[in-house]
């Protein structure tokens, strides 16, 4: 049975599980690192300020002739000052970090002050702040932020891979765990409706040793049940057989005509409902075999018989058909017949028309049918939608020998309705 559009399987929940869980712990993570690292940004702008500040007094303090020496002497590695802007004083890049640290510098420096992201070694993570000393602006170079927004593009890149690689390694897990399951769902799949026990897998986990273990026992359960019941029929009806007869012989033996036609209808019912018991229980144990003939042949002997016995059955065909066992076509369309004189109305037609690769094989009353829903009550056993017909030997086993039957020579049976009544047909494909 297919799974509802809505529903979602185990593997696509623990990979969604998996993904969801991925994408949370980067965004915690980068907001643990934004805590930890937003401070230190904060004291790194404080510092630069208070530097900033530090070199524009040093500047202000000696004559406009001396500060070009004394800028000079000022600069290092990780600062430069220079009366104009130096050459990697490109425009303000759009790099969040730098933007952050840009931001927090101006808010120690005040809006008078110029700042802006430079292009160092860590793109928008070298700051240029321009102070202005009678009249003059000094541009101090600031690389020291780099190192430190260097670090941090390589803590949040390290953080993505992480996540990355725990992703990786959780869908490998979810394909792990479901693989065996989908392994079971095709070994049960692929019975179809028989329920027997599957081979256990020694490898797989504990927990599905356990499924698997369940289930043989459910269906060796189902086994022992469905044995008990065929048993139960089968005996039932072979032991009924021989009272019958007898009942029978004494009937026409021993009883006044009138009386004795009524008690033979009777027994007619009786054994029809045992007949039809042997046949269900002989058709669950083993397929219905017979002698191989034409269906067409077949057919039109099935019908005979029926119009012998003054049933209003006609026959139209278009089609030989395949060789098929002709005890099993017998009771196959002899029960759906049956089916249709008691249910439906008469005249009855059995039809056999061509199809590409294959044959229809119709039954059509003129009775009211029946619903797909009825229709597919109809089919188990021992049901029956008219309890009244109980009185004429119908057991309810009609449309479930028919079933039967149909699967076993690889059709299947269902209801349609025609121009000219109700029927039910079945497709038999020809042999390849």
């Amino acid at each position: 049975m297919a799974a509802p559009a809505s529903s979602w399987s185990l593997a696509r929940r623990l990979t969604g599980g998996a993904v969801l869980v991925a994408l949370l712990a980067f965004v915690a993570q980068v907001l643990v690192l934004d805590f930890w690292i937003r401070p230190l940004l904060d004291e790194l702008a404080a510092a630069t300020a208070a530097h900033s500040s530090s070199i524009r007094t040093a500047l202000a303090a000696v004559p406009a002739a001396q500060r070009p020496a004394l800028a000079q002497s000022l600069s290092g590695e990780s600062v430069r000052v220079a009366s104009a802007a130096p050459a990697s004083a490109a425009q303000a890049t759009d790099d969040v970090l730098g933007t952050e640290f840009v931001r927090r510098l101006r808010a120690h420096l005040g809006r008078s002050v110029l700042v802006r992201a430079g292009d160092g070694p860590a793109p928008g993570a070298d700051v240029e702040v321009g102070v202005s000393v009678d009249g003059q602006t000094w541009w101090i170079d600031f690389s020291q932020p780099a190192q430190e927004a260097a670090v941090l593009d390589t803590l949040v890149i390290w953080l993505a891979v992480l996540a990355i690689v725990a992703l990786a390694a959780v869908l490998l897990s979810v394909r792990f765990v479901t693989r065996p399951l989908g392994r079971l769902a095709q070994q049960i799949g692929s019975r179809g409706s028989q329920v027997v026990p599957i081979e256990p897998d020694p490898h797989s986990s504990a927990e599905l040793q356990r499924i698997v273990a369940a289930f043989n026992d459910l269906a060796r359960t189902v086994e022992q049940a469905h044995s008990m019941r065929q048993q139960l029929l089968a005996g039932v009806s072979h032991d009924l057989r021989t009272p019958l007869a007898r009942l029978r012989l004494r009937v026409e033996t021993q009883c006044e005509p009138e009386l004795a036609d009524k008690i033979a209808a009777d027994l007619r019912s009786i054994e029809h409902i045992v007949n039809q018991f042997l046949a269900y229980v002989q058709g669950s144990q083993a397929p219905i075999g017979g002698r191989l003939a034409p269906l067409a042949t077949t057919l039109a002997a099935v019908v005979a018989d029926y119009a012998a016995q003054g049933a209003a059955v006609s026959v139209h065909i278009e089609v030989a058909g395949p060789d098929l066992p002709d005890l099993a076509i017998q009771r196959l369309v002899g029960n759906l017949v049956d089916n249709a004189l008691a249910y439906g109305r008469a005249p009855l037609r059995v039809e056999l028309l061509a199809e590409a690769g294959a044959c229809r094989l119709r039954v059509v009353d003129q009775g009211p049918g029946m619903s797909d829903e009825e229709f597919g009550r109809a089919r188990q056993p021992f049901v029956r939608l008219a309890s009244a017909r109980s009185d004429l030997g119908h057991c309810g086993l009609g449309l479930a020998i028919a079933t039967q039957i149909a699967q076993q020579i690889g059709a299947e049976l269902w209801p349609s309705r025609t121009a000219d009544g109700f029927a039910i047909e079945l497709r038999i494909p020809r042999p390849t």
